[in-house]
């Protein structure tokens, strides 16, 4: 069955169910671009499994800050048995556009934390961003 790799949802009024639908529905997806999205529906990537994930952007999301960023990148709070799983769901990103986000430093150490094969990110605009 042949499923989109690629997907732009760029600057669209979807909702994070909507969001949430559709991901969960497409394990081969390799790149998707958010951008000028809301927080809320950047959300719904907390909870989905994208294991094929390469690519993701968030830039210019209304709300997006340090908080969203932990909660994204960090590993499933499920502590259910059989349940292991200690890493993020995204740590498989190359590369990240949080270009023009309301985000600081904190972020910048989360990325670095928890995505240990990304390649690529994009700050610019970050207003809250020191020198690197």
């Amino acid at each position: 069955k042949r499923q989109p790799r690629h997907l732009n949802l760029s600057w669209t009024n979807i909702n994070r169910r909507q969001l949430f639908w559709l991901i969960c529905r497409l394990p081969q997806l390799q790149t998707l671009s958010l951008a000028g999205c809301s927080a809320s529906t950047v959300s719904a990537l907390i909870t989905c499994n994208c294991p094929q994930l390469a690519s993701l952007d968030i830039s210019w999301s209304h709300g997006l800050d340090d908080d969203l960023i932990r909660d994204l990148l960090s590993p499933p709070s499920d502590t259910r048995p059989g349940l292991m799983e200690s890493k993020s769901r995204l740590r498989f990103l190359i590369e990240i556009n949080v270009s023009g986000l309301n985000i600081s430093d904190k972020s910048i150490r989360l990325i670095t934390q928890h995505l240990p094969f990304i390649t690529r990110v994009d700050f610019s605009s970050c207003k809250l961003i020191t020198d690197l």
